[in-house]
């Protein structure tokens, strides 16, 4: 496992995935920096990790729906000194975190100011490689970041789960923004 930050064993995608995804618009993260942002897209339903209605406010949902060049599905990070990686909404100007500092499965993803040394809003990559992507650890749960149900509907909502290795829900590729 590893900070988002650094910068080593990038996720890369297949060129039918890429088609999938953003067709003649998909690049597999080389491991640059993801200054210019990126779409988190799940592996299992090709859908986008969005800020809802790319919403702006703390307490804003965090669901996944269709990649269609949304302002609120544009992500980034940054690390603070000490170490802390943030999943940062570039839309919104806000980090991901877990409400309430919750460590239960099932507990919603949602927005919130970016709070220096908040563990719940800390994100650990552990890449899988380039068919399975990635996951996002959250290092206040150890809980992986996922989608619902596995659903493939858009609206589905961004959850923690404890890590398991029967469903795609919780692994991300790392597309950049268009």
């Amino acid at each position: 496992m590893k900070k988002i930050a650094m910068k080593t064993a990038a996720v890369a995608l297949s060129t039918v995935a890429a088609s999938i995804l953003m067709p003649a618009q998909a690049h597999a993260d080389n491991g640059d920096d993801w200054g210019r942002g990126v779409n988190l897209v799940n592996v299992e339903s090709r859908k986008c990790l969005e800020a809802e209605n790319s919403g702006t406010a703390n307490g804003t949902r965090v669901q996944q729906w269709d990649c269609n060049g949304q302002a609120g599905a544009v992500w980034t990070h940054y690390e603070e000194e000490g170490g802390g990686a943030y999943l940062y909404n570039v839309n919104a100007h806000k980090c991901l975190e877990i409400a309430d500092s919750r460590g239960d499965n099932g507990a919603p993803a949602q927005l919130w100011d970016c709070i220096p040394g908040l563990r719940t809003q800390q994100w650990s990559q552990a890449d899988l490689g380039a068919t399975l992507g990635a996951h996002f650890i959250n290092d206040n749960s150890l809980m992986e970041l996922e989608i619902e149900n596995g659903s493939h509907k858009n609206g589905a909502r961004a959850q923690q789960w404890l890590p398991h290795n029967t469903s795609l829900s919780a692994n991300w590729y790392i597309v950049y923004a268009n």
